[in-house]
């Protein structure tokens, strides 16, 4: 058993585990690296010392991490989502990595501090793309530098206030094709949740399955499957990718 000392809590991700190392959150709000074969603890990252902690309801890595293994320049990493920030760290350090967007943190556009729901899937990596939600909006970097790629705004239709509107979120996650560089998002519902009457129309974009070409952040298509929702049941879960034979 590991404990992490943290108390007790909510926790929504499954760990990485590669090379007999686990990765993982906390209740406290902390990352670890947790030795696979005796449970001691390797390295622990505290986002709060970076300023990295939202207002309530999704703490770091929330609903899960990436790994990245490296390349022949740079060593492995760890991506997560915390207070609509990209963070990135290396993984035998549990240090932020420096050299990666501002000292390790890559901004998404939506900013952070607005919503509880900021940013709490893992994030999904193609080749030299990096693709992390925040809220509504889907942001793509570049793996190495945390420089912005494209950017795409689940919410394809008009709404009062942009700022506040968080509809079309996407809390359900992601699925990578890495055979053909596209990712699969699962959408929430349109906000206000259960009144309609000043969001006319289908809502595009939301209770949806959205294809984007992650090498130019181009929409391929979209499959909405409940139009105009009013009951919050959500797309909460990625689309499982398999060849049927």
């Amino acid at each position: 058993v590991y404990h992490s000392k943290d108390g007790k809590g909510n926790i929504q991700a499954n760990p990485v585990i590669v090379d007999g190392v686990i990765f993982a959150p906390t209740v406290g709000e902390d990352i670890v690296a947790v030795n696979g074969e005796t449970g001691a603890e390797i390295w622990r990252f505290h986002p709060q010392a970076q300023g990295l902690l939202g207002p309530g309801g999704f703490g770091p890595a929330e609903r899960g991490l990436t790994y990245w293994p490296g390349d022949a320049e740079h060593g492995p990493r760890l991506f997560f989502m915390a207070n609509g920030y990209l963070v990135a760290l290396d993984a035998q350090t549990g240090k932020t990595v420096d050299t990666f967007g501002n000292h390790g943190v890559a901004s998404s556009s939506k900013g952070a501090g607005k919503s509880s729901f900021l940013g709490a899937v893992a994030p999904a990596i193609y080749k030299n793309v990096i693709v992390a939600p925040n809220q509504n909006v889907i942001d793509a970097f570049d793996v190495v530098t945390g420089a912005r790629l494209w950017q795409f705004n689940t919410l394809q239709y008009a709404v009062k206030n942009p700022d506040e509107d968080n509809g079309g979120n996407v809390w359900g996650g992601i699925a990578m094709d890495m055979a053909r560089g596209i990712a699969y998002i699962a959408t929430g519902d349109p906000h206000p949740n259960f009144i309609g009457i000043d969001r006319i129309g289908p809502n595009e974009g939301t209770d949806s399955v959205i294809a984007l070409d992650v090498r130019s952040g181009n929409l391929l298509w979209s499959f909405q499957e409940v139009s105009h929702g009013l009951w919050g049941r959500d797309a909460s879960a990625p689309p499982r990718l398999v060849t049927i034979m």
